[in-house]
């Protein structure tokens, strides 16, 4: 089930792969560039208990019913609901949630107050594992944080050809 994966990157408590049509697609949004309004999705994939690992395999893109905004992006249920189901049906109910993406009209993205809020509140949701992962995507590079237990850890960052910075 999972594709070619160009990163594996090592927290303390797992190993996350995030597969190479991932990359492929953020640095091919990079590139298109456009920043003017917030984007964002959900991150898709599932838990290897075999390698104690997260495997994010697909990313939705945004829907009609989002709110885009220069400084702000709000996910709505529409679309990316039924795109999770599909996904979860066709992978034999194993991909699942993993959490969120956007993007900031930055070179390097810095999570803004309001970033580190909202993870917060959505890592107390009940979801199927205990670590949400939330990637965002700016020009230039992208980052990936994950928190546990409402503690936002930065994992990595990496430029939009596939260097880890």
């Amino acid at each position: 089930m999972l594709g070619k994966t160009n990163f594996k990157l090592k927290t303390s408590s797992m190993t996350i792969y995030i597969e190479e049509k991932i990359l492929s697609e953020i640095s091919n949004y990079q590139k298109q560039g456009q920043f003017e309004l917030e984007a964002g999705g959900i991150v898709v994939g599932y838990y290897d208990a075999v390698e104690s690992a997260l495997k994010i395999t697909d990313m939705t893109w945004p829907q009609i019913d989002d709110i885009r905004g220069r400084y702000r992006f709000i996910r709505k249920e529409a679309g990316h609901q039924e795109l999770m189901d599909r996904l979860w049906e066709q992978s034999g109910y194993k991909k699942s949630y993993l959490g969120e993406w956007h993007t900031h009209n930055q070179c390097r993205p810095i999570p803004s107050p309001i970033d580190y809020n909202n993870w917060r509140n959505i890592s107390e949701r009940h979801h199927n594992f205990n670590e949400q992962l939330f990637i965002i995507i700016g020009k230039i590079s992208s980052g990936i944080w994950m928190v546990k237990n409402r503690k936002i850890q930065k994992i990595e960052e990496w430029d939009n050809d596939g260097t880890i910075m």
